[in-house]
């Protein structure tokens, strides 16, 4: 019975965390989150346990940094209000999720959350503004931060590929939906002016289509292809010009050297690994780096850094660091049990996250923290239908 419950529990986990209306519902769904992970639990193998025990190790660490914090009251601040939540989640996600078929419904759940973000930011958009910055709400009511809005839809666009276009079973109507939305989500992915996202919907599409290709020119021709298609549309498009464009040549600007682009993005990333040399073993504790922002920098708002490297090298210092990006080395050193077409998506979805995280900060941000999640779980799936099918075939012999 709770298998059966857990996919709508976990989409309206998504849609509470997306739409950010109620954060008291948010901290009672995690209770619920929590709830289920102890049932599943019990039945999860112990060699499955990966994730899990990464994922403890790194959220003790950002727990005991309360004890040398500059500021403890905020270091706890992010643990109980965005960490545990999303935790929990991903964590209950992890011990629920056995074949691929559950992970598909869990895909499923993601991709109809993202459906209905996407109705709440058409309906809540002020139009008025399309046309000189970033997508807002008609009331100015910051309902949404553009960077993760972005981000969520454009996992929300892979989530619904797999979810219908993977399935045995596909219907018209289903795909009829999919091919809807995503005209709506890339739309939204554009003008919320997020180089994150814009990078996060492209990579994975990227690399895919180069590991997949044998022919190295095919290959190039169709990646230069996309790119051709992005920049011209975000470069000639004026309102995708004023929204992402401007952001994308500031970021070519930064990168070539020629200018300073965005000069509070540059202050903080330059300021952070200043930062970093006061305390570059233990750091100053989780989530600090906006204490050391509004002290020193005098913004007018305390700024996390716009960086996951720089934020996590502030915070918990290089231990810290290693126990947080470890993960990805221990995913690189697990692809080998995928097949081709799967390995070509995770290296994507890996890059992903790689180029992502110089953008904003993922350790506490719900759709990157799924990604991971999902990740580990392609590998524990895999590795059991291996295990599986060598115990079958000694069987046979």
């Amino acid at each position: 019975m709770l298998r059966k419950l857990y996919p709508v529990i976990f989409f309206l986990n998504i849609v509470l965390f997306l739409i950010n209306i109620n954060h008291t519902l948010v901290m009672l769904m995690c209770l619920v989150n929590i709830f289920f992970l102890v049932s599943f639990l019990s039945k999860c193998k112990k060699n499955d346990l990966t994730y899990l025990k990464w994922l403890g190790c790194f959220a003790l660490f950002c727990l005991l940094s309360c004890l040398w914090a500059l500021n403890s009251r905020v270091a706890l601040w992010v643990i109980i209000q965005q960490q545990i939540p999303i935790y929990t989640l991903c964590v209950s996600m992890f011990v629920y999720v056995k074949d691929w078929k559950d992970l598909y419904k869990c895909l499923r759940g993601y991709y109809f959350a993202s459906i209905i973000l996407l109705i709440y930011v058409i309906l809540n958009v002020d139009l008025m503004t399309l046309a000189g910055s970033r997508l807002t709400d008609a009331n100015d009511e910051q309902l949404w931060n553009p960077n993760y809005l972005g981000l969520y839809l454009a996992l929300g666009i892979y989530a619904g590929f797999f979810s219908v276009f993977k399935e045995k079973d596909k219907y018209f109507l289903d795909v009829l939906v999919y091919l809807i939305a995503i005209i709506g989500m890339i739309a939204v992915i554009f003008l919320s002016g997020s180089r994150a996202a814009l990078i996060s919907l492209v990579s994975p599409l990227i690399v895919k289509v180069f590991i997949s290709n044998k022919n190295i020119l095919k290959s190039t021709l169709i990646i230069s292809v996309i790119l051709v298609i992005c920049y011209s549309l975000i470069m000639y498009v004026p309102v995708l010009y004023l929204n992402i464009g401007i952001r994308i040549e500031e970021l070519f600007n930064i990168l070539s050297g020629e200018g300073v682009g965005d000069d509070s993005r540059m202050v903080l990333i330059s300021s952070g690994l200043k930062w970093f040399q006061d305390a570059p073993i233990l750091g100053i504790g989780i989530n600090n780096f906006r204490i050391l922002s509004g002290a020193r920098l005098h913004y007018v708002t305390a700024f996390y850094a716009h960086n996951n490297y720089v934020e996590l090298l502030v915070d918990i210092g290089i231990i810290g660091f290693a126990v947080y990006y470890i993960s990805y080395i221990f995913l690189l050193s697990r692809f080998k049990v995928l097949d081709k077409e799967k390995k070509s998506w995770a290296l994507g979805f890996l890059v992903m996250l790689l180029f992502s995280d110089m953008f904003h900060v993922s350790y506490y941000e719900v759709s990157m923290q799924i990604l991971l999640c999902i990740l580990y779980i392609i590998i524990r799936i895999e590795r059991l239908n291996y295990i599986n099918y060598r115990k079958s075939t000694y069987e046979k012999n």
